[in-house]
C-alpha cells in the first residue's frame, strides 16, 4: 500500500489510490492560534451531496500535544485542507485539489489511548452554512430567478467561492419569512424552469463551489470517468510477466451494491409516472385540472436524459387518478406578476426528483481528488451469468444496470496508506429500449 506523501513538490503517482495531504491546519477564529495536525491525523472523510447545500466532512486525530487545551477547542475552531492526487494538480491550479477552509462544529468519540495521547473525531462544515444559520431574512424579492439566487449567495451568504448558475427562463417575486438562505433558494428551486421548460433545479456545494444548475445542464457535462466491474485489464511485460495499468485501477470497481432496483408502490405514491393536479384560484375563483403523463413528457425529447430510453411501457399500470394534488394559488397577488406559485412547475418537477434516482447504485472506487458530486460517469455492469468462449461484449453488459449516471453523492476517504471513494450514482433512464429489449 502507498504511504500519504507529505512533499507538494512530490507528484509520482505510484498506484491509484495515492495521495498527497499536503496541509490539515487549525486555528482558532478569536486568537488565531494555529497548528498542524498533519502527522496527527489518521483519517479524512469528506462528503458532497447532490441534494445538500454545504459540504461536510471529518478528521480523526490521534492528539499527543494537547491540542484540547492549547487551542482550546470550545467551539469556534476552523481547520485548513489541502489534499490532492499526484499529477491532477500539475498545470491545472486549483481543479482537482480538495481544498478550503472549514468550520469545526462538533467532536466526538474522545477515547485515551495511553497516558500521553487519545484519539477524537473532529466534525467540519463549510463556513457558509455558519452565515446561513445565523441569517434569517424578512423582505422582498423580484426578478429572473437565477439572478435573486446569485444575490441571495454573494451578498447575503457572502461567499468569494466560484458560483456556477444556470440562467433560469422565468421570474418570480415574493416575501422571505423570516427564512435562511437556504430556504429561500429551496423555495426558488421549486419555482425554477430553464429554457428547456425542465425544472430540475438543485443547489449544492461541491469542490468547485455552490451550483445552482438543473439537473438537465448536469446531463450534458462530459464524462469524467468509465467504471467496470471485474478485474481489471493488464499490460504483458516483455520477456513475460503482467503489469496493471494504474488509469485502469482507477477505473474499476472495487464493491459494487444496489440498495432498491425499483419501487413501483413509491413510483406511482409519488406521482412519478402519472398525476392529477387540482388548483383553485382565490381571485379569479376558478378551479383548473391538469393531468401529467411522464412518457408523454419524456418522448417530447425537449429535456435531457442521461440515456436514450424511459424507465417504463406504455403497459404501466398507472392512472392519473393515483396521485391527486390540490392546491391553491393567488393571482396578481403582487402586480404584474401573474401566479407566482409553483403550480406549473410543481407536477414535472415532482416526477422529474424521482426519476432522477430511478435507479440508484453504491460503489467504491479507488480515489481521486478530482471527483466531485455532478460530475458525468458511465458504467459498465457484466451480467450475473455464465459466459460462452464466442459472446460479443454487448451480450455479456447489464444492460438494465449500465449506461450513464451521475455522482449523487460521495465520500472521500483518506488515511496513510490509501484514497478510496464511495460514490452513490444515480440515473434517470435506461440505454435500451424496454419495448423491444435493443439499445
Amino acid at each position: 500500500m502507498a504511504d500519504v506523501k507529505r512533499d507538494i513538490s512530490s507528484n509520482e503517482l505510484r498506484v491509484a489510490g495515492d495521495v498527497n495531504i499536503e496541509k490539515v491546519e487549525v486555528f482558532s477564529g478569536s486568537n488565531q492560534s494555529r497548528f498542524s495536525i498533519t502527522n496527527q491525523v489518521i483519517g479524512i472523510q469528506f462528503y458532497e451531496d447532490l441534494f445538500a447545500p454545504f459540504l461536510t466532512g471529518s478528521l480523526v486525530v490521534k492528539d499527543s500535544l494537547d491540542l484540547i487545551n492549547n487551542m482550546p477547542f470550545v467551539g469556534q475552531e476552523f481547520i485548513e485542507l489541502k489534499i490532492f492526487t499526484p499529477t491532477l494538480d500539475v498545470g491545472m491550479g486549483d481543479q482537482g485539489i480538495i481544498q478550503g477552509r472549514y468550520y469545526i462544529y462538533k467532536m466526538t468519540e474522545r477515547e485515551y489511548v495511553g497516558d500521553k495521547s487519545l484519539v477524537y473525531q473532529l466534525h467540519f462544515i463549510s463556513e457558509e452554512a455558519l452565515n446561513d444559520l445565523n441569517i434569517k431574512l424578512s423582505r422582498g424579492f423580484q426578478g429572473k430567478i437565477s439572478d435573486t439566487v446569485k444575490k441571495l449567495v454573494k451578498e447575503i451568504l457572502q461567499t468569494d467561492k466560484t458560483l456556477t448558475i444556470e440562467e433560469t427562463k422565468n421570474a418570480t417575486r415574493y416575501v422571505s419569512n423570516y427564512w435562511s438562505v437556504v430556504r429561500n433558494i429551496s423555495f426558488l428551486m421549486d419555482q425554477s424552469t430553464n429554457t428547456n421548460d425542465s425544472s430540475t433545479y438543485t443547489f449544492f456545494e461541491n469542490r468547485d463551489g455552490f451550483n445552482f444548475v438543473s439537473l438537465d445542464w448536469l446531463n450534458e457535462q462530459p464524462v469524467i470517468q468509465e467504471f467496470f466491474n471485474g478485474n481489471a485489464t493488464q499490460d504483458v511485460k516483455q520477456g513475460g510477466g503482467s503489469a496493471k495499468k494504474i488509469d485502469q485501477d482507477f477505473s474499476k470497481i472495487l464493491e459494487l451494491s444496489v440498495p432498491s432496483g425499483f419501487d413501483y408502490i413509491d413510483r406511482i405514491a409519488s406521482g412519478t409516472y402519472t398525476s392529477r393536479l387540482i388548483t383553485h384560484d382565490y381571485t379569479t375563483k376558478r378551479y383548473k385540472t391538469v393531468n401529467y403523463d411522464y412518457l408523454a413528457k419524456f418522448n417530447e425529447a425537449k429535456e435531457t436524459r442521461l440515456n436514450k430510453y424511459p424507465i417504463t411501457t406504455p403497459d404501466v399500470a398507472a392512472r392519473v387518478n393515483a396521485t391527486i394534488i390540490v392546491d391553491e394559488t393567488v393571482n396578481n397577488l403582487f402586480s404584474g406578476f401573474g401566479d407566482v406559485s409553483n403550480i406549473r412547475q410543481m407536477q414535472d418537477r415532482t416526477s422529474r426528483m424521482k426519476q432522477a434516482e430511478a435507479f440508484k447504485i453504491n460503489i467504491k472506487v479507488k480515489g481521486r481528488t478530482d471527483y466531485t458530486v455532478g460530475q458525468r460517469v458511465k458504467l459498465f455492469i457484466t451480467t450475473p451469468s455464465p459466459t460462452n468462449a464466442n459472446d460479443t461484449p454487448e451480450q455479456t453488459v447489464d444492460q438494465m444496470y449500465s449506461g450513464y449516471y451521475l455522482i449523487g453523492a460521495i465520500n472521500h476517504v483518506i488515511d496513510k496508506e490509501k484514497h478510496e471513494c464511495y460514490m452513490e450514482l444515480i440515473k434517470d433512464s435506461l440505454q435500451f429500449d424496454l419495448n423491444t429489449g435493443k439499445a
